[in-house]
């Protein structure tokens, strides 16, 4: 009898010990984000036709963040003279975060604002998969724009990430989609097009890759490509 005493409280030891270790495991695991590229806005693209006999395929591009958590990106440097170095902000359910490398921002002066860099890639195939047109190593500010999914876990009822960090000579900036929302780039924006001038009329198929080098810590990084069908 005293044995099967002794082992019963081991036993529920055992049982506390593993419910706290659960418990703190929850609250240090790492909410992740998860980026893809929403196909609604690419399906409104438009081919216009510029004096000179120039085509340009137009399109909106929204980075939708899907994850656990957001997709924050944070800038720093110790002068203006250096170049900005890029890291990912990454929470924890307790609150805290972690770090990594991702690289740098750009000042991009024709928006006046810092973007993360490599965050997307524009190709137009033709119907062998060979590559006729691209714009390519495309740079983002990150921001919340549109608010798409607020049912997601996490979501954020506000616009947590509200500016593109503005200024050429900032030391420090934050920029980032938060769960839930996207990051739009419409039609309106420069360099929102593939040049299509010399590509023949016909079918073809418009890529979005989100992340291409696949330089961001993500959830799932087999569906950050979003193809559509599009007609030149």
């Amino acid at each position: 009898m005293y044995r099967k005493l002794i082992a019963c409280a081991l036993l529920a030891g055992c049982a506390v010990g593993g419910a706290k270790m659960g418990a703190a495991q929850a609250q240090s695991e790492l909410l992740i984000p998860d980026l893809t590229i929403l196909r609604e806005p690419l399906e409104e693209y438009r081919v216009d036709r510029l004096s000179g006999g120039r085509k340009l395929l137009r399109f909106s591009v929204a980075i939708f963040n899907q994850g656990d958590g957001p997709m924050e990106a944070r800038g720093n440097r110790t002068s203006r003279r250096q170049p900005m170095a890029g890291t990912q902000a990454i929470y924890r359910r307790d609150g805290t975060m972690e770090s990594r490398p991702i690289g740098q921002f750009i000042y991009h002066k024709l928006h006046d604002h810092w973007h993360v860099v490599d965050i997307a890639d524009y190709r137009l195939l033709n119907a062998l998969g060979s590559e006729v047109g691209a714009t390519k190593k495309v740079s983002y500010c990150l921001r919340d724009d549109d608010k798409i999914d607020p049912t997601l876990p996490n979501a954020s009822v506000y616009k947590r990430y509200k500016d593109c960090a503005r200024g050429r000579t900032k030391l420090r900036l934050k920029t980032g989609i938060s769960v839930g929302w996207a990051d739009v780039y419409d039609t309106s924006v420069p360099g929102q097009w593939i040049d299509v001038t010399d590509v023949p009329p016909g079918e073809y198929t418009l890529e979005i890759i989100a992340d291409p080098q696949s330089m961001l810590t993500e959830k799932d990084e087999l569906n950050n490509t979003t193809r559509i069908q599009v007609t030149l």
